[in-house]
């Protein structure tokens, strides 16, 4: 007699290890029989669907048509989810869901509108056989109905009597459909492959995830909330038979598939993983020792989350604020967690590129003549691949508006203070901006300069008079103490906020770098004759 070919369950002994796999805890159902219960799902109503069989078969992964075929293919069940996972008040789908041949692994889209199920590839209550006689499985797509019937039920467009697709699993905005596959093409006995759910009930070309699978077999995709593919296999040296893995699918290439640690995994088939993320519960399936029957659901609680491996990257890019132009020739200093780790002269592209580690932060300073100097902090992402873009804009420091006899000048400062302090900072747009224009000064000893000193928005404006005043008093102080004569420092008054930069005047929202470019002094030679020979 012919053989009705049904992919479940492979064994074969490998064994590794993995260190970023979680931590897990497992509980077997009440409700599994002596015979075989796997593959769960999630439905509507705190429900699970699964498939059991109500005799035992001779393997659990073939299920050959001998004896009585009626008492020998899988069905579908449902049960109830209670407050401690368990699965209760088991009961058979209606007729309309279940086939007199297999049915079985299936997954619900979100508005549980829509259904798509492996059945064997039958049509008219025939079976569509290859061949050689053989019939496969097939992947099917139904509507359901708000009281749970299933209609317009439909094969969709890729299967064949020549092969198997089958093990359903749907992205998170249900626009892909991933399924394993033995067609021809496949890398291994069968793989995991994906199609676009498209328009008018068509679907792209099916494309292999060479990424994920092996020679061997790959199986039972599911996609968690998190977008982390689990699936098992044969064929990457896990512990025994299939094994769990999980792949973080956030990036469009996957990751290298992580290794689940038991107890989730053990030395027989462990397969059909489902997981709530944001509950960290879910259900597999194994037919480990121990068990009730052939292959039994157990549930399980995930207490330590998966860690991927972190391949990150940080670009930034710096450009002038106005033109958008990069910023040849400025520097650029990096710092992680506080200590400056790289100084570097930007080229034409005035782009930087780094290695980094997830939530990491980092912060990056930046000055350039004719600019005012500026600094931004970035905290690297949680995604195991991602590229950090920064993009720096430096602000032209203004021209002043008069223009004595069209003499060229020299420009000096601004220098900024922080909020409320008049105190001079050390940074490379305070004391050592004020040390380079002392240095000019030195250069041209016939140089005087006016020093006024200004405050942002926020504060009584009587107070930041007294704020400002202090600023050019300090200024002035810190001048003469690196041996300027007084005499060569005129005009030293504070402004308060009555001189702003910017649009922060307390009646719009300011980010704290926008605050900061009105905490300056300004300083004016008043004299340029003396450096214009």
């Amino acid at each position: 007699m012919k053989k009705i070919v049904f992919i479940i369950l492979v064994a074969v002994t490998f064994y590794s290890t993995a260190q970023t796999s979680g931590k897990y805890s497992i509980d077997n159902i009440d409700i599994n029989t002596e015979y075989s219960d796997y593959g769960t799902a999630f439905y509507k109503n705190k429900q699970v669907v699964f498939s059991s069989l109500k005799k035992r078969t001779i393997m659990s992964y073939v299920i050959k048509n001998i004896g009585d075929p009626e008492k020998q293919y899988y069905d579908l069940y449902s049960a109830q989810m209670d407050i401690d996972n368990q699965l209760i008040d088991k009961a058979q789908l209606n007729s309309n869901k279940n086939s007199k041949f297999h049915d079985a692994d299936l997954v619900f889209t979100k508005d549980f509108k829509t259904v798509y199920f492996t059945r064997d590839n039958y049509t008219n209550a025939e079976l569509n056989r290859a061949s050689d006689g053989v019939a496969y499985l097939a992947l099917f797509k139904a509507d359901v109905s708000e009281e749970g019937t299933w209609t317009n039920i439909e094969p969709l467009p890729f299967n064949s009597t020549e092969y198997s697709t089958g093990h359903p699993a749907l992205s998170n905005d249900n626009k892909k459909l991933y399924f394993i596959s033995d067609m021809p093409g496949s890398l291994g006995k069968t793989d995991i492959y994906s199609v676009d759910i498209l328009d008018n009930n068509t679907y792209s070309t099916p494309v292999n995830l060479e990424e994920l699978n092996t020679p061997k077999r790959e199986m039972f995709p599911f996609m968690s909330k998190d977008n982390i593919l689990y699936f098992s296999s044969n064929g990457r040296n896990g512990l025994g038979g299939l094994d769990i893995y999980a792949s973080n699918f956030e990036t469009t290439v996957p990751s290298e598939p992580v290794h689940l640690v038991s107890p989730l995994n053990g030395k027989r088939d462990d397969f059909a993983l489902i997981i709530d993320s944001e509950k960290k519960t879910g259900y597999f399936s194994s037919n480990r020792s121990g068990g009730k029957g052939n292959d039994d659901i157990y549930s399980f609680t995930e207490e330590t989350p998966i860690v991927f491996d972190c391949n990150q990257y940080i670009v930034a890019k710096i450009i002038d604020a106005k033109t958008t132009q990069p910023l040849e020739g400025a520097t650029l200093y990096v710092f992680h967690n506080g200590k400056m780790e790289d100084e570097v002269v930007l080229d034409k592209e005035a782009t930087y590129k780094m290695d980094v580690d997830c939530k990491e932060e980092f912060s990056f300073k930046v000055k350039m003549d004719g600019y005012n100097p500026t600094e931004e902090a970035l905290t690297t992402s949680e995604r195991p691949e991602y590229t950090n873009e920064l993009e720096i804009g430096l602000t032209p420091i203004p021209k002043p508006e008069v223009i004595v006899k069209e003499v060229p000048k020299i420009y000096l400062g601004p220098i900024y203070f922080n909020f409320d302090k008049y105190a001079i900072r050390k940074s490379i747009d305070a004391d050592e901006e004020l040390d380079r224009i002392i240095a000019i000064m030195q250069s041209y000893p016939e140089m005087i300069v006016a020093i006024e000193s200004h405050t942002d928005s926020r504060g009584d404006a009587l107070y930041n008079d007294f704020l400002s005043q202090n600023r050019a008093q300090q200024t002035k102080d810190y001048m003469v103490k690196k041996g300027i004569a007084e005499n060569r420092i005129v005009g030293v008054k504070g402004l308060g906020e009555s001189q702003l930069t910017n649009q922060c005047n307390g009646t719009v929202k300011c980010k704290e770098e926008e605050h900061q470019m009105n905490r300056r002094t300004m300083f004016e030679i008043v004299n340029p004759e003396s450096y214009q020979k």
